[in-house]
């Protein structure tokens, strides 16, 4: 078998040295490209939750409410079974 001329050999070596120099950014490449994804996704969902705030922004007020009148009920319940001090007065 005869050995492959000087030029060709640089020229193989040249070939792999540029692969190898494209090879070591890919996975940089690739991680740039899935963190773009990702971004995306973060902002689609930020949008979304603005975008469900502005529509429910009127029911706030109801469950404000509602989460107060529970607080109300528990604390009653607390002083039923003995954990929130004396009962009230009755006024009667």
């Amino acid at each position: 078998m005869q050995d492959a001329p000087v030029g060709q050999v640089r020229a193989g070596i040249e070939r792999v040295k540029a692969k190898m120099g494209v090879a070591k950014n890919v996975l940089s490449d690739v991680t740039k490209h899935l963190e773009a994804h990702a971004d995306r996704v973060v902002g689609k969902g930020t949008d979304v939750m603005n975008h469900a705030d502005k529509t429910f922004a009127p029911h706030y007020d109801m469950l404000k409410d509602a989460d107060k009148g529970l607080d109300e009920l528990d604390d009653a319940l607390h002083v039923i079974d003995g954990n929130g001090g004396p009962l009230p007065s009755s006024g009667g």
